[in-house]
């Protein structure tokens, strides 16, 4: 049976030393204090349980995710995407691991590109993740434009297998204390 609650993840409601392990996909990053999220699900995890995370290498989505950015800043938004880069190295992952008490720490990369067939199919990828976030100052008009000429970017990069997507990961796992 699985149980869904929903709470702020930085400060879950469970009861001390519950949880055998702790596992976030692709989120951590997200947390305005990854910190006080680690101490919190530390808290609620058994002693000797795990905890693990991925999150993205800055070589992922490039250059695709470069031209998203530097098209985005043409228009007057000098966003970045910041927060994936809270947790986009070994060592970053290893300090914020090791601040929040974890032990055995062990981090491993893998690579998981894959292909696209279009610019279109780069749009669905942008529209279906947090890149999305950075197009809401976007005007309507200036959205459909965008779109029109960002995806001429990608297509613009195609080859015959279509246009590559490196995904590069981290995957990250600790144990709590005893």
């Amino acid at each position: 049976n699985i149980d869904y609650f929903e709470m702020d993840g930085q400060d879950v409601e469970f009861k001390r030393n519950y949880f055998d392990h702790v596992l976030c996909g692709f989120g951590l990053f997200f947390f305005s204090d990854i910190q006080k999220g680690l101490l919190s699900w530390k808290r609620v995890m058994k002693p000797g349980a795990k905890v693990g995370f991925s999150s993205f290498l800055p070589s992922s989505f490039s250059p695709m995710a470069e031209l998203f950015i530097t098209r985005l800043q043409a228009y007057g938004y000098a966003k970045d995407f910041e927060v994936a880069q809270k947790l986009d190295s070994v060592e970053k992952c290893e300090q914020t691991l090791s601040s929040a008490g974890f032990e055995n720490i062990q981090i491993s990369q893998q690579s998981m590109g894959y292909h696209i067939a279009t610019g279109r199919d780069w749009w669905d990828v942008v529209w279906n993740t947090a890149l999305r976030s950075l197009l809401d100052n976007l005007s309507d008009d200036e959205l459909e434009r965008f779109q029109v000429e960002h995806m001429a970017e990608g297509e613009a990069l195609a080859v015959e297998d279509g246009i590559y997507l490196p995904v590069d990961v981290l995957f990250s796992f600790a144990e709590k204390p005893d």
